[in-house]
């Protein structure tokens, strides 16, 4: 059996979650952002609204419907994802990807994830100039490929 993996694409502004099993990507659930009471400074909003991510997340996780997870959303809000995120969630996390797709609609966004799906599906060991290097994080050879793919700025 394949593991399914969750994606969370998210920005400060709204949040979805799509499964992949294999091949298959679907659009699992949607986060708008809630408004807020007018009062409350934009961090403090964008931090609850990491944590009302996170506690989807660690649900979804308890009810073993994820295998691994992989974040997608721009600095500083994916600071505030992996802060908000408990430690066995954290356990799953395969790849971080530094992008803002939030603001995409859902098929294209989907096509943008299609593209990065190579690099956080490859095996643990990698190919450089003919060494391998197992020990290189699934996270580590995303942000190098990054540039390649956009020019997306690594922190």
């Amino acid at each position: 059996m394949q593991p399914t993996t969750w994606i969370l694409v998210s920005n400060a502004s709204r949040g979805r979650i799509f499964t992949q099993t294999g091949a298959k990507l679907d659009l699992f659930a949607a986060f708008p952002h809630p408004e807020g009471s007018g009062t409350e400074s934009e961090a403090a909003g964008g931090l609850r609204f990491a944590q009302s991510q996170a506690r989807f997340l660690k649900h979804g996780l308890d009810l073993h419907e994820f295998q691994e997870l992989v974040l997608v959303a721009p600095y500083p809000f994916l600071s505030l994802l992996r802060q908000a995120l408990d430690e066995g969630v954290l356990g799953h996390v395969v790849a971080s990807f530094p992008l803002d797709l939030g603001h995409l609609e859902t098929a294209p966004a989907m096509e943008r994830l299609q593209e990065l799906r190579p690099i956080f599906l490859q095996p643990q060991a990698v190919l450089i100039g003919g060494s391998a290097f197992p020990t290189e994080s699934r996270t580590e050879r995303a942000h190098a490929a990054l540039p390649d793919m956009g020019g997306a700025s690594q922190p």
